[in-house]
């Protein structure tokens, strides 16, 4: 008996499974589900007659072309959002913020065998990168809030590429970080901080 059930359970699940896999591939294709540009736009009456206005859009992870569109429509504007993230069924009261960013150093390359030739650029951002990770723990301090598992904002050194060889001073280096807000925080005031904490650190140099 236990056997059968356990069969049928996964009959269903399978079933369900392919459902969701189809269901996702209609909807990035087709042009009416926004394969084309990204939002579904969805109307229904409410009890009182009125329609009921509201928009699907999708790939949010990392392109955000779903928001993007709204935005080119000049329809960004709503008064809640739905977001479908697989919480568990229990309700989420607040979001972090994500801003993405890149610092790029340019300095002066030379041969190894005398500094003085060069400005190496990997060097300052050595320096930037001991300011950011002190930054880190000056918003971790700023910023609680207990609606979150992790109830601070966090900054991830994510990526970091410099030089061209080892016996050459390094004459350029990226680094890619990005931060996740707390509710409150604004990006604009995050990335002004940024900009000043880098040019003090690599003025001198």
């Amino acid at each position: 008996m236990k056997r059968i059930l356990k069969m049928i359970l996964w009959s269903v699940l399978s079933l369900i499974a392919l459902v969701l896999i189809v269901g996702f591939i209609f909807i990035k294709t087709s042009p009416q589900f926004g394969g084309e540009h990204n939002t579904l736009d969805i109307e229904r009456y409410t009890e009182s007659g009125h329609y009921k206005e509201g928009k699907f859009q999708n790939d949010e992870e990392t392109s955000m072309d779903g928001a993007r569109t709204l935005a080119e429509l000049g329809r960004p504007r709503a008064r809640a959002a739905v977001i479908g993230e697989p919480t568990g069924l229990v309700p989420v009261m607040a979001h972090k913020g994500m801003m993405m960013d890149e610092i790029r150093l340019l300095g002066q390359s030379g041969h190894s065998s005398n500094p003085d030739l060069g400005i190496n650029a990997m060097e300052a951002m050595h320096a930037v990168i001991t300011d950011l990770i002190s930054y880190r723990e000056e918003l971790k301090r700023n910023y609680q809030n207990p609606l979150f598992d992790i109830p601070f904002p966090t900054l991830n050194l994510g990526s970091i590429h410099g030089g061209d060889n080892p016996n050459r001073i390094c004459g350029h280096c990226n680094l890619q970080f990005d931060v996740r807000l707390m509710p409150g925080m604004h990006m604009d005031d995050l990335r002004a901080e940024i900009d000043q904490r880098v040019q003090r650190r690599v003025g001198p140099l």
